[in-house]
């Protein structure tokens, strides 16, 4: 199926990248943190911009400065379209089969095999969040604010000591012994609403 239409991405998965070939397209600040996710997450990461901007020009990423090309797609496990490079995204859409990647167009959910979900980082533990690509706005200030309370050095230290002790033996009482260990831990959230917004509307 070549013709885009609206999408859904409502089965989450995680994938594994380590060691996996990915492709970014486009040298914006989106690309720059796309890379870094996907650098961190053990991907081999090329970026082909043809107009590297500032954010990474100063990132220390390795990039190749020139236009894209289809072929620059072969071999690849993911590819990932910055919005300064949306204009590839039909193409790459067209390809994706034949060349055998998922693809994912940034800000643009009819070119996207995926949606990325919005991550919080704490240690051992990922929390992921997703809109469907419908929300991304909703998602950044979810993600600030679940980072901003739980992105703690007592946090990483919980997690940490946690996954020591459900590595501890005997193995035939591990469950109960990390069961036992989080009692008493608990996240207490409140939601406040922007002044324009009628709840019961």
């Amino acid at each position: 199926m070549n013709d885009p239409s609206p999408r859904r991405f409502d089965y989450p998965l995680s994938l594994a990248l380590g060691g996996e070939p990915v492709l970014v397209v486009g040298g914006d600040h989106e690309a720059v943190d796309k890379a870094k996710r996907l650098h961190r997450a053990g991907a081999v990461v090329t970026i082909v911009a043809e107009h590297p901007s500032a954010a990474l020009l100063g990132s220390g990423l390795a990039f190749v400065q020139r236009a894209f090309s289809i072929e620059d797609a072969d071999g690849q496990r993911v590819v990932v379209v910055a919005p300064d490079a949306r204009a590839h995204a039909p193409l790459l859409w067209a390809e994706r089969r034949a060349r055998g990647y998922l693809l994912s167009t940034i800000d643009d959910p009819p070119f996207c095999d995926f949606a990325s979900p919005a991550f919080v980082d704490v240690g051992d533990v990922k929390i992921a969040l997703s809109s469907g690509g419908r929300a991304p706005v909703v998602l950044r200030r979810l993600r600030e604010d679940l980072s901003a309370a739980l992105v703690t050095p007592a946090m990483e230290r919980f997690v940490a000591r946690l996954a020591a002790m459900r590595d501890e033996p005997p193995a035939e009482t591990r469950i109960e012994r990390v069961k036992a260990a989080v009692q008493g831990f608990r996240l207490e959230i409140r939601v406040r609403f922007p002044d324009w917004f009628n709840e019961e509307g």
